[in-house]
């Protein structure tokens, strides 16, 4: 009698619905930080260097633009979009968008003007 007792209680703890039934909560995954990597970059637009445009990162946030002076940056994980201080800030026109991609393996800076298209490019050298 016991036993059936024992087994009762199980097989109406197995048929509860998942809902009323009690497990752990899994962790949603926190995001990345999205960063540019150290080194390089070397700039671009319609095939002809703009060395003006160079610039190193240093350090996560933080870059050396080519007249030597330090700037910052930082990117948002989701859009992607770059947030720029220092030379780099006004380099171009007001409406501008500045995004990072990595593409191939290739991480890269894009300035995109007001009618979408890329208008210049910064691609990581080294």
């Amino acid at each position: 009698m016991h036993r059936i007792l024992i087994l009762t209680a199980i097989t109406a703890c197995l048929a509860l619905p998942a809902a009323a039934q009690t497990t752990k909560p899994k962790p949603k995954p926190v995001p990345a930080t999205a960063t540019m990597p150290k080194g390089d970059y070397e700039c671009w637009a319609y095939s002809s260097p703009r060395m003006l445009l160079n610039f190193t990162v240093t350090a996560p946030g933080k870059y050396r633009a080519s007249d030597g002076s330090m700037g910052t940056f930082s990117v948002d994980p989701k859009t992607k979009a770059v947030t720029l201080t220092g030379y780099l800030k006004n380099v171009m026109p007001d409406g501008f968008k500045t995004v990072y991609r990595d593409t191939n393996n290739k991480p890269t800076l894009s300035f995109i003007g007001t009618s979408g298209a890329e208008a210049s490019f910064c691609e990581k050298a080294r």
